[in-house]
């Protein structure tokens, strides 16, 4: 008689042992599966069934508690489908390994969930992928639900298809250093968004139809190697995070403002306003910064040198508060005493409306930072083939990047056309640039890009992917002439 895969699931879901490694086989055995189809009929990766009819544990059992009927794909296409997810989800994790999976997503979830709201809004989009990870094990519509609505899900599920597309095209030592890397990219303190960004360009690329090979895991120096027809191109990918330059890092300003917030939580305002920590030298001088504040937050006659704090009353906030014109208040929150260069968190406390503003001793210069990305990229590449840098600004609200674009666009030589002949201009350096066909920067979209595509069974299904800005930048000096519209 066979097993219905309800029953086999129920006992996958069990310790293992070799009466369960030899269900499986009989199962597959009695379908006529290959191990490859059993796989699929399972929704979970090869390479995990195959451990299982060695007697290996399930890693993740909710994998068994979907449907079984998941089609294979007709092709690697990057493109994800809703119907795709669930598979690509198992593979993942699969390729990881559920102890680095558990070691770093846990950890930063940990850290957040310790943290008041207010404060982890600090680190932006950082951590998008370790909260949205969590979102889909936990789904509440069914294990791995992919809501193509939702832009940070689509996100994230793209990220986590295009690392699969990514492994699969690599040779085993390349493979290893891309999981060590990942791996290490999950942790506290670190930041997935660079690998996100080489592989939203690879992606792009292969959109175009043009073949990209992974070339810094293997020689470092540039990342993609892209295959045109009037022949190959180098890429480097950069990021720059929102506190590139800055001389106080993210990680700082959220330990200023939960102590800041700690100490809120205990008292009542008598009114609404700024509270401002303005450092007096790099934060690289200053000592205790958290425990400083909080001695002057308690009262505490212990002398401190290294900021000054003080606040400000803001009627206006406690006026929009009071008539609950909240959309106005937000705005207000976000604009009024705020110049883009700090970092800001909120509160609400028994009728009053308080924000703490951590100001750096000078506000970072992020045009000559991006000059000296600039040059570093170019100089990571080889110099013999034509060049394409690729910036994408992390965690910057799209709609500010979108005036430096449209700027740049109407002003010849102006905004990022100076910034890009600062860097590349063979009169600024002796270091000749000119194989450097173009820079493109791009910013994080907040939309979502939805289309048609014909899906492994031959149908269309709908697919979704994240929209965002771009703005090229050609070098009229580069010694490539022959371009190609990428």
């Amino acid at each position: 008689m066979t097993m219905s895969i309800e029953e086999l699931r129920r006992l996958l879901a069990s310790p293992p042992t070799i009466a369960t490694a030899n269900a499986l086989k009989e199962w597959r055995t009695l379908n006529r599966y290959s191990q490859a189809e059993g796989a699929i009929r399972l929704g979970v990766p090869l390479r995990t069934l195959q451990g299982w009819e060695l007697g290996r544990p399930m890693p993740y059992p909710d994998l068994l508690q979907r449907a079984s009927g998941v089609p294979l794909q007709a092709e690697d296409r990057p493109a994800l489908t809703q119907s795709d997810f669930p598979r690509e989800f198992a593979e993942f994790i699969d390729f990881l390994g559920t102890a680095d999976v558990d070691r770093g997503i846990n950890k930063v979830n940990k850290r957040l969930a310790g943290l008041p709201a207010e404060v982890g809004a600090i680190y932006g989009d950082r951590y998008f992928f370790q909260q949205q990870f969590l979102k889909f094990v936990d789904s509440d519509k069914s294990p791995f639900f992919l809501d193509i609505y939702d832009v940070r899900a689509v996100r994230a599920a793209s990220l986590i298809a295009g690392i699969n597309r990514t492994k699969r095209s690599l040779n085993a030592l390349d493979r290893e250093r891309f999981r060590s890397k990942l791996a290490a990219s999950l942790a506290l303190g670190s930041d997935l968004r660079q690998i996100e960004h080489e592989i939203r360009c690879a992606t792009h690329f292969e959109q175009m139809g043009f073949k990209v090979t992974f070339v810094d895991f293997e020689k470092g120096g540039f990342d993609l190697l892209v295959t045109t027809a009037k022949g190959p191109i180098e890429v480097e990918c950069k990021t720059l995070s929102e506190d590139t330059g800055s001389q106080l890092k993210k990680d700082m300003a959220v330990a200023l403002a939960e102590s800041f917030f700690r100490h809120a939580k205990k008292h009542d305002f008598s009114e609404s306003g700024l509270f401002t920590m303005t450092l007096r030298t790099p934060s690289a001088h200053c000592k205790r910064l958290p425990e400083q504040l909080q001695a002057v937050l308690s009262g505490s006659d212990t002398p401190y040198s290294d900021f000054d704090f003080t606040f400000t009353p803001v009627p206006k906030w406690q006026k929009l508060l009071d008539e609950e014109r909240i959309d106005e208040l937000q705005r207000a929150l976000r604009s009024d005493y705020n110049d883009g260069e700090f970092s800001r968190s909120v509160s609400q406390r028994n009728g009053r409306v308080v924000a703490f503003d951590v100001r750096p001793h000078a506000l970072p210069d992020l045009n000559q930072k991006v000059i000296e990305t600039l040059k570093e990229a170019a100089d990571q590449c080889t110099g013999n083939l034509p060049a394409i840098i690729w910036l994408h600004f992390n965690g910057h609200p799209e709609d500010e990047i979108q005036q430096v674009f449209e700027f740049s666009a109407r002003t010849p030589g102006g905004g990022l056309n100076s910034t890009v002949a600062s860097a590349l201009h063979p009169d600024v350096s002796s270091t000749n640039r000119s194989h450097v066909q173009r820079v493109r920067f791009s910013a994080t979209g907040a939309s979502l890009l939805r289309r048609l595509t014909p899906d492994s069974d031959r149908m269309l299904r709908r697919f979704v992917s994240q929209g965002g800005l771009c703005f090229d930048v050609p070098n009229p000096l580069t010694k490539f002439r022959d371009t190609i519209n990428v």
